[in-house]
């Protein structure tokens, strides 16, 4: 049985360009895996897909975005414990 703490430890997403392929990794540790990534508010860039590594531990975000504006999505990581954490980014596609 696990007792850590889940956490998020990518602290950043980097920003994008309109109509430019997009890639960034979100990580996390802590807990048990497998993990559940979800986006609790706000959204991803537009034409900006989520899906989980296939260790779980990472959430990889790509795609090409097809609307230049502001982004604030939370993504939130549940441990299979039931142990969850959330972090808020901020996106600009340019």
């Amino acid at each position: 049985r696990c007792f850590a703490a889940v956490g998020i430890t990518t602290t950043s997403l980097p920003n994008g360009t309109f109509n430019k392929s997009y890639s960034a990794t979100v990580n996390a540790a802590g807990g048990c895996t497998p993990y559940k990534w979800s986006v609790v508010s706000g959204t991803l860039p537009a034409g900006i897909t989520a899906k989980a590594s296939s260790t779980t531990t990472s959430l990889v975000l790509s795609g090409v975005p097809t609307s230049a504006t502001t982004y604030t999505p939370t993504l939130q990581v549940t441990a299979c414990g039931g142990g969850t954490y959330k972090t808020s980014y901020k996106i600009v596609i340019q």
